[in-house]
């Protein structure tokens, strides 16, 4: 083919693709307009506020009292997380199936982030750039979990593309996201 030829095919499935993702514009802006209506609770901010609550519980490291009331502070922020992630799920993907699949995966990695931050309590784990980075991360990882079953119900199947020793799954750089 022609390279202009490639240019018109490329631009025609663009179209295409632009008119089957209508519908995920209304999420797209529902999701903003909750974001502008509570801008203090952007997920961004709250995972920054879940980090410094685990910085704080390092610091407290003889005052179990105070351990146990901020890892209650960080659980409830990822509970509430959690729960906003899924019920935008529920309300967004139409197939019963999918969102049973990715509310499972959401749940399971806000589980995850729980496990990490009473990891750090038991064990005194050194909170530094790269714990920042893990639960900054969460939040990457929820957003993309949210976007690929949208992208999935409405457009093509979605594979996560991973680097070959990243992550926790080394066995396999493709991973079906559903």
């Amino acid at each position: 083919m022609l390279s202009s030829e490639y240019w018109q095919e490329g631009h025609r499935h663009y179209e295409q693709v632009r008119r089957r993702t209508a519908e995920s514009d209304v999420a797209c802006s529902q999701i903003k307009q909750n974001a502008d209506s509570r801008p203090h609770q952007f997920l961004l901010a709250r995972l920054l506020e879940v980090h410094r609550k685990l910085r704080e519980l390092a610091a407290a490291t003889s005052a179990e009292d105070t351990q146990n009331a901020l890892l209650e502070e960080a659980k409830n922020i990822i509970q509430d997380i959690c729960a906003e992630h899924v019920s935008a799920v529920k309300a967004v993907v139409k197939t019963e199936e999918l969102q049973q699949n990715i509310a499972q995966s959401i749940e399971e990695d806000c589980q995850g982030l729980i496990d990490y931050i009473i990891a750090a309590k038991r064990f005194h784990l050194e909170v530094n750039a790269r714990s920042k980075d893990r639960v900054v991360s969460f939040g990457e990882k929820l957003s993309c979990r949210f976007m690929a079953a949208v992208l999935e119900e409405k457009v093509c199947v979605v594979v996560l593309l991973r680097r070959p020793g990243v992550g926790r799954d080394n066995t396999d750089s493709r991973t079906r996201l559903s």
